[in-house]
């Protein structure tokens, strides 16, 4: 299919878990998750990386804390290790929250229009829609 000119992603989703985009502790824990999803991306050779983080589940017992800078620590490193693959990340969730409060200057400029220089954003169309080829679910 890539041959053909169709584009794919690896898709990151949270799975109802504690866990999700918006819980990296630091620069460096995100960096070195996004070291480990570049590493995947090079080695299976899909098109870029899909970040959905509408699964997750931040009112867990023991979740960790919300961090409104993880997000865009996470989509900055990922950059920074796949410069020339797609990077989407659908706007939802406590991340996509985050990333409008961000204090960290890499999180903001990503969310700025016309300033952003790590990655793309789009939203999801809806199964069966234009732009999306997935069947229409029952």
């Amino acid at each position: 299919m890539q041959r053909q000119g169709t584009k794919f992603t690896l898709s990151i989703l949270g799975n109802h878990q504690i866990a999700g985009l918006a819980n990296f502790e630091s620069p460096e824990t995100a960096g070195a998750f996004a070291a480990e999803v570049a590493q995947t991306v090079e080695k299976y050779g899909p098109d870029g990386v899909e970040l959905d983080d509408e699964h997750s589940d931040y009112d867990g017992p023991g979740a960790p804390p919300i961090n409104p800078d993880s997000a865009g620590w996470l989509i900055s490193a990922l950059r920074a290790h796949l410069p020339d693959k797609i990077i989407s990340f659908y706007d939802i969730g406590p991340a996509t929250e985050g990333l409008s409060q961000a204090t960290s200057q890499s999180a903001r400029s990503w969310t700025t229009p016309g300033t952003s220089t790590t990655g793309r954003t789009r939203r999801r169309p809806s199964p069966g829609s234009p732009g999306n080829s997935s069947p229409r679910r029952p």
